[in-house]
C-alpha cells in the first residue's frame, strides 16, 4: 500500500513528538523525587545536618505503621493544644431541600473551647445503615467561605462563583455524593467560615485593638 507524502509528514511528526514527550516525561521522571519538585535539593540538603529521626527520609523504616505512630505523638506534643472535650450540643439552623438529598445547616461543639458550623447532606429515601463521608473543604483561596466551597448554597457571590468555577470546575463534589447515597458532613475548618478571625477583634502585636 502506498502512502502519499502528506500522510507520510504527518505519521512522522507524530511518532517524533511521541518520542521527544516520552523523553521528557522520562528525564523529568528521574530529576523530580518527591511532590515538592524543586524544593526538594534544598530541603533534603537542610534535613541531612540535622537530627530529624522521626523524618520518613531519615532511615528506611520498616514498619511504616510504627513511625506513624511515633510520628503523630510526637507532632501532637508539639501542637501542645489538648483542650478538654466537650457535649456535641448539635443544633439545626436551617434546613433546604435540594434535589435528591436535603441541605441541613448544623452547629455543633469541636471540643470545650471551639463551636463549628458545618452542611449535613442527607440523601433521599435513606437506608440504614448508610455509607458517610467528611468532606473537607481546600485551604486556598480567601477564608470568607469554607463549607461553601465544595456544597452549594443559594445566592452566592461571583467570587464564590468563580472560585468553584476555577478550582472545581463548577461542581460541588459533597452534593454529588449526596445524590450518590452518601450522609456527607461538610464542616468549616478553623479559620474558614464561621470559624474564621473577626476583622473587630484584631490586635496589634503589642497587644492593642487595631483601629
Amino acid at each position: 500500500m502506498r502512502i502519499s507524502p502528506l500522510y507520510r509528514t504527518i505519521l512522522s511528526k507524530l511518532t517524533l513528538s511521541l518520542i521527544l514527550a516520552f523523553a521528557c516525561t522520562a528525564s523529568y521522571a528521574q530529576q523530580v523525587k518527591s511532590d515538592i519538585a524543586n524544593f526538594y535539593p534544598m530541603l533534603d540538603a537542610y534535613s541531612s545536618k540535622s537530627n530529624a529521626s522521626l523524618s520518613y527520609l531519615a532511615k528506611d523504616w520498616k514498619n511504616t505503621a510504627k513511625w506513624r505512630k511515633n510520628a503523630r505523638a510526637k507532632l501532637d506534643e508539639l501542637l501542645a493544644f489538648h483542650p478538654e472535650p466537650a457535649p456535641l450540643n448539635s443544633q439545626v439552623l436551617s434546613t433546604t431541600k435540594r434535589d435528591g438529598y436535603t441541605q441541613y445547616l448544623v452547629r455543633y461543639n469541636v471540643n470545650a473551647l471551639q463551636s463549628t458550623e458545618a452542611f449535613l447532606l442527607v440523601p433521599d429515601n435513606l437506608t440504614k445503615p448508610a455509607p458517610a463521608v467528611i468532606a473537607l473543604h481546600d485551604h486556598g483561596g480567601f477564608y470568607y467561605f469554607g463549607k461553601e466551597k465544595h456544597t452549594y448554597t443559594d445566592n452566592q457571590p461571583e467570587i464564590l462563583k468563580e472560585y468553584v468555577q476555577n478550582l472545581y470546575d463548577g461542581r460541588y463534589y459533597a452534593d454529588e455524593l449526596a445524590k450518590r447515597g452518601f450522609v456527607v458532613l461538610c464542616p468549616d475548618a478553623i479559620y474558614f467560615g464561621s470559624q474564621k478571625i473577626d476583622p473587630a477583634l484584631l490586635v496589634d502585636n503589642k497587644g492593642y485593638e487595631k483601629k
